[in-house]
């Protein structure tokens, strides 16, 4: 077969542009000042530093930005987040705790695209990060616009010129100033909105660690955080075709880095899984495996030179403590039962995902998505759990809680409503009462959170609202 010298020259033009288009992926991305990202503490490091608040959970403490009340997490699956990937298999990890696989990717929208500008750390950021921690608090997977976090949001602003962003930039951000939906900011937006400017406001990130090393990064990934990793590009990886055994990286340095996201490993398969932001038609339908040995060291001079972890929400153990003269404080392990002073006072057949103490009540959130609550006699001798499945709330399936020590309990049903629980001190015999805010068909509320001390319910549209006192919700500014 003949062809043409022009013929020839065109298909080379075209080759060439395809592969630009390729690297042009992660070249811009401007590498964290070493000095800076070593100062980020590791999981070890911040295991032992840590702020109880008085109401809430358990939260590390930081050094530039205050985080979130410690009441601001909604409930954690977190046994959702632990089976193996396939059939059963022995547990082959470093740490004997962790399960032999955990896949993140029923709380993760499909892989979405990069265009023409060198977002790879927002995609990562907001559109993994956030959307897989944001979903599991909302219990459910992110079918829709108002549950997937966006990019644009974050890139447009802090760039605007198509240059890539130093990764800790984008961090430091999304601590001041959060991160908005796509129902609020879509990526074909050049700026934010006042209500995405708000919706980002209830969603501010609560803290950043990194991780040291491939344990770090699965005991992360266990606890439903998924791991930007900042990665020097190869052809192999930048290859559009599903490998058959985990990528291995060939030492090459010279396409430039890129930001990914490891959200998910598997010991079997020695490798841990990743989500890209070249589209679905990337590799494994936008995912891959790569090898545990990219991942022995996090360094300038490996294949991984940054591993970043952003904390939205809270994890297990969760710890919530009550108000008064004689303070008591529980928590619900990683074995998800209830534990005072080290002893176990939930069912032993219970498994908890949530837990909340609102005006002298101890409420928690079973894996059946139902709730009980605590009742003692005077003398803390005898202790009953009741279930709080009657009256408007019979039948419903618990999506969230939001609650502090001085205000009453509310929860949002998977259905979108929102119920008020008044009670009296260890009654079970209190009233449900549907106080949902104004809202139509197409705005039903999908978030139910405290910020600080304000109860925020966030809509499909990404409308928040905020509840007075007075029992009206308005508009939050």
């Amino acid at each position: 077969m003949n062809i043409s010298k022009a013929t020839f020259r065109s298909v080379l033009i075209l080759l060439a542009a395809f592969a630009a288009s390729l690297s042009a992926v992660g070249q811009g991305l401007r590498m964290t000042p070493r000095d800076a990202y070593e100062s980020i503490p590791t999981r070890s490091s911040s295991e032992n530093n840590v702020n109880s608040a008085v109401t809430g959970r358990s939260v590390p403490e930081k050094s530039d930005v205050s985080p979130r009340s410690a009441t601001d997490r909604g409930p954690l699956t977190a046994q959702a987040l632990s089976g193996d990937i396939g059939g059963g298999r022995s547990n082959q990890s470093a740490d004997p705790k962790l399960p032999a696989s955990v896949d993140l990717r029923k709380y993760l929208p499909s892989p979405g695209k990069q265009k023409d500008q060198n977002d790879c750390v927002a995609w990562a950021l907001g559109y993994s990060s956030y959307s897989c921690q944001i979903c599991q608090e909302r219990n459910r997977a992110p079918d829709a616009e108002y549950d997937k976090f966006s990019p644009a949001f974050i890139y447009n602003s802090l760039q605007k010129d198509g240059k890539g962003l130093i990764p800790l930039d984008a961090i430091r951000f999304v601590e001041k100033t959060g991160c908005a939906s796509l129902a609020t900011m879509p990526q074909n937006s050049d700026s934010a909105t006042q209500t995405a400017l708000t919706e980002a406001a209830t969603f501010r990130a609560a803290d950043h660690e990194r991780a040291a090393n491939l344990d770090d990064i699965k005991a992360y990934l266990h606890d439903g955080y998924p791991v930007m990793l900042v990665v020097f590009l190869d052809a192999g990886f930048m290859n559009y075709e599903a490998d058959n055994l985990p990528y291995l990286w060939a030492g090459t340095k010279t396409n430039g880095l890129h930001a990914i996201s490891a959200v998910g490993y598997d010991d079997d398969k020695q490798a841990v899984l990743i989500m890209n932001s070249s589209g679905p038609e990337w590799k494994d339908s936008g995912f891959c495996w790569v090898s545990y040995r990219n991942l022995k060291s996090i360094d300038k001079d490996s294949w991984c030179v940054e591993a970043h972890v952003i904390k939205v929400k809270g994890c297990h153990p969760i710890m919530v403590r009550t108000k008064g003269r004689f303070p008591r404080s529980f928590t619900i392990d990683k074995d998800h039962i209830v534990y005072e002073k080290g002893q176990a006072i939930s069912p032993p057949n219970w498994q908890l995902d949530d837990m909340v103490y609102a005006q002298d009540g101890l409420f928690v959130l079973r894996d059946t998505r139902t709730l009980a609550l605590m009742s003692e006699d005077k003398s803390r001798q005898t202790r009953d759990w009741l279930h709080l499945d009657f009256g408007d709330l019979k039948n419903e399936v618990i999506a969230m809680l939001a609650a502090d020590s001085s205000s009453l309990l509310r929860v949002l049903t998977h259905d979108g409503d929102v119920f008020e629980y008044r009670h009296q001190t260890g009654d079970a015999l209190g009233l449900w009462q549907k106080i949902n805010p104004p809202s139509s068909d197409t705005s039903r509320t999908v978030d139910l959170r405290m910020t600080g001390i304000e109860l925020r319910a966030t809509n499909q549209l990404g409308h928040v609202y905020v509840y007075k006192k007075n029992g009206v919700w308005t508009l939050a500014p």
